[in-house]
């Protein structure tokens, strides 16, 4: 395991312990309490592009175990889930076999799966305002997210001379997405976009990019960077 993924993992980690130790204020629920409620499954899910569509929708096309904490301070476990990328959503699996979009994201306080934390919530992106899931990779007074984003290229058909392009769902590249404090979540693209949503403690932060040679590309040193933030009054 390389210093990234551990880094990541201790982190994955010690967000799923503070959720296992808010068990004791949460109301345990089943996967069978979770279907036979249905307050959180709207419309069937599953697959919606064309068959002849290179790519995939999701994040990972297996279903995995997850958990699912609620605002109202429940927390049903085993949940079969999966995320899609293309249209931002998280689709279940009910014990019957039938898929089911995750419905009433804003009443979910986070969803836990394969390790990572999910969270739906506000930003700030480069299309404009938008509301969505975004993967937790610092929580503490200031937050730091990653948005995991797919996007469909028609492709084209040949005319004789240029190749056939067929039609794909492509990644798109990894964007990165800080809270401060109590700041807006924004987009991070650019040491102006840290210093502007850092904007108490702009001598400190530009001190310590150059001090630690922090690479505004790498989780890593996002992570170092928010968490030292943090320590600043």
């Amino acid at each position: 395991m390389d210093q990234r993924s551990g880094l990541l993992l201790v982190i994955a980690l010690c967000i799923f312990d503070t959720m296992q130790g808010q068990d004791d204020l949460y109301i345990n629920r089943t996967l069978q309490d979770f279907a036979s409620d249905m307050r959180f499954v709207g419309t069937e899910a599953g697959r919606k592009v064309r068959s002849n569509v290179e790519g995939s929708e999701y994040l990972d096309e297996n279903f995995l175990d997850g958990e699912i904490l609620t605002m109202n301070s429940e927390h049903f476990k085993d949940i079969p889930m999966r995320y899609n990328a293309f249209l931002d959503n998280v689709e279940v699996r009910l014990p019957n076999g039938t898929i089911c979009n995750l419905t009433d994201p804003d009443k979910i306080f986070q969803i836990l799966v394969n390790k990572q934390v999910l969270v739906y919530t506000d930003y700030l992106s480069p299309e404009g305002r938008k509301s969505g899931f975004l993967f937790v990779l610092y929580d503490g007074t200031s937050k730091l997210y990653r948005r995991y984003y797919k996007t469909f290229n028609e492709g084209r058909t040949t005319n004789g001379i240029t190749p056939e392009i067929p039609p794909k769902i492509a990644d798109k590249p990894l964007e990165y997405y800080i809270r401060a404090k109590d700041g807006t979540t924004s987009f991070c693209n650019s040491k102006k976009d840290l210093l502007s949503a850092m904007s108490n403690a702009i001598s400190e932060i530009e001190d310590y990019l150059k001090k630690e040679k922090i690479r505004l590309k790498s989780e890593d040193d996002l992570i170092k960077l928010v968490s030292y933030y943090d320590t600043l009054p």
